[in-house]
């Protein structure tokens, strides 16, 4: 039998790039960066008429970007809370989350009332 022999290193030295970590924290920045030009495509597809639009997936797949964002965004909170999920059981991840999500409700503004009448 022939010997194969699996190439990796394409790029020289790119295996050694981080994932863009930024004074220890753990946040990937890639996942960031793909959930923002997520945001972008759709905030494109919603101008009517608009010429950048062909650029957006709706035109090339069978679902539009709001999609990927939801997959990345998932992805972001199995990587945030796949460890301690692992290390600490269901009970303790849910709590963190539901405090995570308590923390932001409270800096996030009530809406306006959406009163039609004059």
């Amino acid at each position: 039998m022939g010997h194969i022999e699996v190439v990796t290193d394409h790029l020289q030295g790119a295996a050694k790039i981080p994932a863009a970590h930024i004074d220890g924290d753990r946040r990937d920045l890639r996942l960031d960066a793909c959930r923002g030009l997520a945001l972008w495509f759709i905030f494109l597809d919603h101008i009517p008429g608009n010429v950048l639009a062909w650029l957006t997936l709706r035109n090339y797949g069978f679902s539009d970007t709001a999609e990927v964002f939801v997959l990345v965004s998932g992805y972001t909170c199995m990587l945030a809370y796949g460890g301690a999920l692992r290390e600490q059981g269901w009970s303790t991840t849910v709590t963190r989350a539901l405090r995570r999500f308590a923390r932001w409700r409270e800096a996030t503004p009530e809406p306006r009332s959406m009163s039609w009448s004059a």
